[in-house]
């Protein structure tokens, strides 16, 4: 699997080619570019290979695209683990923000919503336990299991 470098914000909604295999995991690669990319507008290629505008937000996408939002939280939970925590932690914040909100979250956890919006913000810095607990949670709502496979590196 190869981690994406970029996040996805508001800004860039469109997400990457997405493949699952057959016990829910999902797995991200970077699709294939065209040649030429429209010069006017704010436009990002998307999964289908069309070009979307910056307008099509995040929450619009994941509430009619559940590859896009497995592939967020994935996205997400990589990050972390390539030690990229910035990075994981935004991508996580976007998932939250897309499909519960801090406010739901807060009451599955006890905790206020503003404490776990700066436990996902750029100077956040979560204990693991409440970390891993946000992603346990975040893997049942979305009812998949994120594993983590041993590779040999080159």
């Amino acid at each position: 699997m190869k981690t994406l470098s970029k996040v996805i914000t508001p800004d860039t909604s469109c997400s990457p080619v997405l493949t699952a295999s057959v016990i829910g995991v999902v797995e991200i690669s970077k699709p294939t570019m065209p040649a030429a990319r429209p010069q006017t507008g704010d436009f990002h290629f998307g999964t289908n290979g069309e070009y979307c505008s910056g307008s099509d937000t995040i929450q619009a996408r994941a509430q009619r695209d559940p590859a896009f939002r497995k592939a967020l939280l994935q996205e997400g939970v990589e990050c972390l683990l390539a030690g990229d925590v910035d990075t994981g932690k935004s991508a996580l914040s976007d998932y939250i923000n897309a499909t519960m909100g801090f406010e739901e979250l807060s009451q599955v956890f006890d905790k206020s919503s503003n404490s776990l919006m700066r436990m996902f913000g750029p100077k956040g810095n979560p204990q693991a336990s409440n970390l891993f607990a946000v992603i346990h949670y975040l893997q049942e709502q979305e009812g998949i299991h994120l594993e983590v496979k041993a590779r040999k590196v080159a």
